[in-house]
């Protein structure tokens, strides 16, 4: 896949060249009253890109009743990514919310959002957020989480 020249997701297959730490992949935790049939819909996508791509060093994606967040410059988003920080010894994080029991959404909006927090995990990890704009950085996520829900659509399709 050549989504363009700054696509940073790991494929499966180079995972060889990250093993430098011990504490790899994605961890999910569900908070208590979410929407469980969109929770497992979550989980299988994140199956599907375990099976394609590698995560080199451990996120904790965190799954919220809530149905947006309100940002530091008091807008409002749908998920945020905590980056790591080393001298504290924690590791990334995504906050996702899903909604509640009682709530519909669309699940493609959801893992589409995902995708795109997922993307900025990679930026992190490559420290492209410190040397790109935010803007070509939103623009990239926005393109890699565009690309990979039409494979997902394309690879439900096919099951």
């Amino acid at each position: 896949m050549n989504m363009n020249k700054f696509v940073s997701w790991i494929d499966y297959e180079f995972k060889s060249y990250y093993l430098d730490s011990s504490k790899r992949d994605l961890r999910i935790i569900k908070d208590k009253n979410i929407n469980l049939k969109k929770a497992n819909f979550i989980c299988e996508y994140l199956k599907f890109l375990r099976k394609r791509y590698f995560f080199p060093l451990r996120c904790y994606i965190h799954l919220t009743a809530g149905s947006k967040y309100k940002s530091a410059n008091n807008k409002y988003c749908y998920g945020i990514f905590f980056p790591g920080d080393e001298k504290k010894k924690t590791f990334p994080s995504i906050y996702l919310p899903i909604g509640s029991e009682d709530t519909f959404y669309n699940n493609l909006d959801d893992i589409f959002q995902l995708t795109k927090l997922l993307t900025y995990y990679y930026q992190w990890y490559f420290l492209q957020d410190t040397k790109r704009s935010n803007r070509s950085l939103e623009i990239e996520a926005t393109k890699m989480a565009s690309f990979l829900v039409d494979e997902y659509k394309v690879y439900l399709n096919n099951i």
